[in-house]
């Protein structure tokens, strides 16, 4: 995680999948349902960082007071639920007989609420990428850039019913995403902000803020810090659908404003004409050059190394973990103790294997520096008092 002080009372960043930003117009085409599905992309990939013992849980009000949902939002019915899709009127109706019957019972369930029918199209929907996407993916000791042409975001998800502490029923989901995704976090990504694309969704500008957080990690590769762009396309993603050239400009410039105003972006937006014009509708998009150049600084770019590998085996030990002791029981907090005491009892080879894995999954091979690292990390698992321990020493090994 990263903090930008100053903005908005320190604005976190995390990784996203790049592929989401550049094909981002893509996930229009889950309709009304388009604004929360970004949401929980981006709420997803903010927990794989963040909330390191309890991943792979979704609680509606943490997701709605993080993401800008409310309650009664979240809880509405819709209309055509998406997991009722093919079937006839009779068999509908059987379904809310069965749930009405079994209201806690999973196997019932029918994903009816707005969140809900989210969360079951990421589940079932395979979404196509019309531009190009990539993805990494681990074979042995080799990790491999492989083109990606669609994507399904969850593969497992399932509804968790509890009492709360006064007796009230409530509501948690599980989830597993799909290893594309979460390799992509380590490989393929770019840094956004939850509160940005929060204060953004109702004035339309999540998609372009996302694009031009992607487009500037996309300059940075290339060594640039400024470049035209398409003026339809920027237009387009900024929902702007006026008719008037110079009108689209003109509400181009105000949404390049808020963006500057309401985010950690610092982007000029810059006009010329084209040859033989003298209209200036050609925009050039243009980034603090020193922001850029920082995104490719070897001094920061090692520091967030560490920071994803330090993630990366804390994923690794968890998930081993939850196969393990706790039958892959997703969404369950993991104590750290109770983890530190496993991760000691457990083959030596087992948790070797482990550590290489996550050094692979970051550095994509096996420096020499590893071998060294994970013998003081083998060494610390053992003499430590907490886990934090033994990860920190993971990490300055």
């Amino acid at each position: 995680m990263d903090i930008i002080p100053g903005i908005s009372n320190e604005i976190e960043l995390h990784r996203l999948d790049k592929n989401v930003a550049h094909n981002i117009r893509d996930l229009r085409v889950f309709a009304e349902d388009k604004d929360i599905i970004k949401a929980l992309l981006s709420y997803f990939a903010y927990n794989v960082q963040n909330n390191l013992f309890g991943y792979g849980r979704l609680d509606p009000a943490d997701f709605g007071e993080k993401m800008g949902f409310s309650p009664g939002t979240l809880r509405t019915k819709v209309d055509n639920p998406y997991c009722l899709e093919g079937l006839t009127e009779k068999e509908v109706e059987e379904k809310y007989n069965l749930q009405e019957q079994h209201p806690e019972h999973k196997e019932y369930r029918i994903f009816d609420s707005v969140l809900e029918n989210a969360l079951y199209k990421l589940r079932y929907h395979r979404i196509r990428y019309t531009s190009n996407a990539f993805s990494f993916i681990r074979e042995n000791t080799q990790v491999k850039k492989i083109d990606l042409d669609e994507i399904q975001f969850l593969s497992e998800l399932s509804v968790i019913f509890k009492k709360s502490q006064r007796g009230k029923n409530k509501v948690y989901y599980t989830y597993r995403l799909t290893d594309s995704f979460v390799n992509n976090l380590s490989n393929y990504y770019l840094k956004s902000s939850n509160e940005s694309i929060k204060a953004l969704r109702k004035p339309g500008l999540d998609e372009l803020y996302l694009y031009l957080k992607n487009l500037m990690t996309t300059f940075a590769m290339k060594g640039v810090y400024k470049d035209f762009s398409n003026f339809n396309l920027l237009c387009e993603l900024a929902y702007i659908n006026d008719k008037r050239s110079s009108n689209k400009k003109t509400k181009l410039n105000q949404s390049f404003v808020r963006i500057n105003q309401q985010t950690e972006l610092n982007v000029e937006l810059g006009w010329h004409s084209s040859q033989g014009s003298r209209y200036k509708y050609t925009p050039e998009i243009i980034f603090k050059q020193e922001e850029v150049e920082a995104l490719t600084d070897d001094r920061i770019v090692q520091h967030e190394r560490k920071l994803i590998f330090s993630q990366n085996l804390n994923y690794e030990l968890t998930q081993a973990y939850r196969k393990s002791v706790l039958v892959n029981d997703l969404g369950q907090t993991i104590e750290p103790d109770k983890l530190l005491k496993w991760s000691r009892e457990t083959d030596y080879k087992i948790i070797s294997a482990l550590f290489d894995m996550a050094v692979f999954t970051t550095y994509h091979k096996l420096p020499e520096w590893s071998f060294e690292t994970k013998g003081r990390f083998m060494k610390k698992l053992n003499e430590a008092t907490s886990f934090e321990e033994v990860m920190t020493a993971a990490i300055n090994g």
